[in-house]
């Protein structure tokens, strides 16, 4: 299977939850809206980098940044979700293609969040650590090239991943 057309199933398959998930958080009209996204992304990323410790392709934890980015508005690093379970291929695959592909997301939210003096140093540490090597995407791009998985798969364990995602940040599908 070539990059483009695993990275193409798993984009065509998982689209529609990503676009949800897009539509409902990221949006910052209030300094609530900013605090939600926080707890969300601490809920998710609870359950799933401790899935991922010792992934062929490094992942780039940033637990530690959201818990001072969450502690900087007073908020309590609270997790309830159930840790994942990649207990194939398939889905530690898909746990990367979600974990790296939120980082790509996570520059226009680092946009967002500058506009309301928020950075690497207050409030988006998290932010600043995923945005801050450009290279991560294409690397992990080629190291998803030479993976030998099932796209129907991996496209399904994806889609539970968004799930999570989506329960984390309170989001209906």
């Amino acid at each position: 299977m070539t990059t483009e057309s695993l990275r193409r199933e798993l984009y065509l398959g998982t689209r529609d939850l990503h676009e949800a998930l897009d539509q409902n958080i990221g949006h910052f009209a209030h300094p609530g809206d900013y605090a939600h996204y926080l707890q969300g992304t601490f809920q998710f990323r609870s359950a799933l980098e401790p899935a991922l410790a010792g992934a062929d392709f490094p992942p780039l934890p940033i637990l530690a940044d959201l818990r001072r980015d969450l502690a900087d508005f007073g908020l309590e690093a609270t997790a309830d979700l159930p840790p994942l379970a990649l207990a194939t291929r398939e889905a530690r695959v898909a746990a990367l293609y979600v974990s790296e592909g939120s980082a790509v997301g996570a520059r226009l939210i680092s946009r967002k969040v500058a506009g309301l003096g928020l950075g690497e140093s207050f409030g988006a540490r998290h932010l600043a650590r995923q945005t801050g090597d450009r290279s991560r995407w294409p690397a992990f791009l080629d190291w998803l090239a030479l993976q030998e998985v099932a796209p129907e798969r991996a496209v399904i364990e994806a889609r539970g991943i968004f799930l999570l995602a989506m329960q984390a940040y309170r989001v209906n599908a």
